[in-house]
């Protein structure tokens, strides 16, 4: 009998070949390219397996919200013009016999520059007394002396101004053009020529107008110092007085007044003209401030226009230019006539007649701008207003 020891062996060997075979497929399989150990065949080892750990919760984020703050559009403030206040100035009665007599200063009067005595003058016009004195004193005048009228009949007030001393001239009116260097202080032994602009009265008549120099200690200098016009009567004006004095004069008939049929009386249609003539209260255009008014006179020739004011300092200015061909637009300027300093200025009346305001870029109150009212009237709403409003 032949053994079976080999061929059980062979059997035996092809098994086991036949497992690793099955169990390196698998590996492969499985794994990829792994080395092949004969001791995984009979060794069994025991690995521990990580804890896979569970997917981390993703955190969502707390938004907290950031308010959005929108800007506000920038406004441009639209300039409001505040109405400037109006206060009629007041003045204290000059009582000119109270002051006392200089013993040291004195003048001599040489002549009568401008509007010698008697002369015929138009009624309304804005014209410039001038005296040429001389200081026969022993002391020197300076910028406090003043010309003090002695009564406030025809020019009303201030009674009181300060004295202008120019050095002589002969050509010289109310214009800026004409006046020449302004003499502040006067030594003994110089002569200077004394104006003072004014308004001819409108009522005709004989006047005569009396003024005191004053010293800077309150004291008169001198003797008086006058000025003596005529306003003649106008065509038809003394025939009219002479009627109403008649009628006035008359003792008044009832029989005749109720036998007198009543008639109607129809007023003819006139047209309002614009005259810029008379009294103003207006804004000093020199300040920069809003402040109390000065009193101004205009005068009005066709479509001319000349005037003059006190500064709040008491320095006179003088005013000057056209009218537009209505007289409802003024373009002139104003000026301190000895310094050759002046402003160019434009006015426009308003429809009532009693007041004007300026013309300024910007339309803003201050320095070069000014505005007046008159017979009553305040200052305008907006003392400047900008052009084409």
């Amino acid at each position: 009998m032949r053994s079976q020891f080999p061929r059980f062996f062979a059997r035996s060997w092809f098994f086991v070949l036949g497992c690793a075979c099955v169990i390196l497929a698998a590996g492969c399989a499985a794994g990829g390219n792994v080395a092949f150990d004969p001791a995984d065949l009979f060794y069994r080892e025991t690995a521990t397996l990580p804890i896979i750990a569970s997917a981390r919760p993703t955190r969502t984020p707390t938004i907290t919200a950031t308010p959005i703050y929108t800007a506000s559009p920038t406004m441009t403030a639209t300039p409001t013009q505040t109405p400037v206040p109006i206060v009629t100035p007041t003045y204290e009665p000059v009582n000119v016999w109270s002051f006392p007599t200089a013993l040291g200063d004195n003048f001599s009067l040489q002549s009568d520059v401008t509007i010698p005595d008697g002369e015929t003058l138009e009624r309304g016009a804005v014209l410039l007394k001038s005296w040429r004195i001389k200081n026969t004193g022993s002391s020197v005048w300076n910028e406090k002396f003043s010309l003090v009228r002695v009564d406030s009949f025809p020019f009303d007030a201030p009674q009181r101004q300060r004295a202008v001393f120019l050095q002589p001239t002969e050509l010289i009116e109310l214009k800026l053009a004409t006046w020449n260097a302004r003499q502040f202080t006067v030594a003994p032994g110089t002569t200077v020529d004394l104006v003072v602009p004014f308004r001819v009265p409108t009522r005709p008549g004989s006047y005569q107008i009396e003024y005191y120099l004053i010293n800077d200690r309150g004291e008169i200098v001198g003797t008086k110092l006058w000025m003596s016009f005529e306003i003649p009567f106008e065509a038809g004006e003394l025939t009219a007085t002479a009627e109403e004095a008649v009628r006035l004069s008359a003792t008044p008939d009832p029989l005749a007044e109720a036998e007198r049929p009543e008639t109607g009386t129809v007023m003819p249609t006139t047209v309002k003209t614009i005259d810029w003539s008379g009294k103003w209260l207006i804004r000093d255009p020199f300040s920069e401030e809003n402040t109390i008014p000065v009193e101004a006179e205009f005068g009005q020739q066709d479509h001319q226009l000349s005037g003059y004011f006190y500064d709040r300092n008491g320095e006179p200015a003088l005013v000057e230019g056209t009218l537009s061909d209505d007289s409802l637009l003024f373009t002139g300027r104003v000026g301190y006539p000895w310094e050759r300093k002046f402003i160019n200025v434009q006015w426009r009346v308003l429809t009532d007649g009693d007041q004007f305001s300026s013309i300024t870029d910007g339309g803003r109150t201050g320095y070069g701008a000014s505005c007046g009212g008159r017979n009553g009237a305040v200052f305008p709403e907006y003392c400047s207003v900008p052009p084409g409003v």
